[in-house]
């Protein structure tokens, strides 16, 4: 498995590190791994994946670079609130209850 071998390894390890891209942690180890040249099959071993999860994500880094480890938008239901709508809804929950909501926190 060839994968070009480019400046962007420390933004890959940067990543690895971050809680806030815990959802691609094993993906981005698992393309560093590739860059350093270890086989698919070791990595699947070393991330606890199949073969075959460890060569999407090294091909879709391949192709897309680290954009390519990122899960693509998929679709969802429609808005139901506007977007006007729907900063006033969340001005509104985030002011808390009113006195005549009846509610006790």
């Amino acid at each position: 498995m060839q994968v070009p071998k480019d400046d962007k390894m420390q933004k890959l390890k940067w990543l690895a590190r971050q809680k806030k891209f815990v959802g691609i942690r094993d993906r981005v180890r698992a393309v560093i791994q590739a860059l350093e040249g270890m086989t698919a099959q070791k990595i699947a071993e070393k991330v606890d994946h199949d073969l075959s999860w460890v060569q999407k994500w090294v091909y879709r880094y391949r192709d897309n670079c680290i954009e390519g480890l990122f899960d693509k938008p998929r679709p969802g239901a429609p808005k139901i609130l506007s977007s006007d709508k729907e900063v006033l809804f969340k001005t509104r929950i985030m002011a808390g209850p009113k006195p005549e909501d009846k509610v006790s926190i």
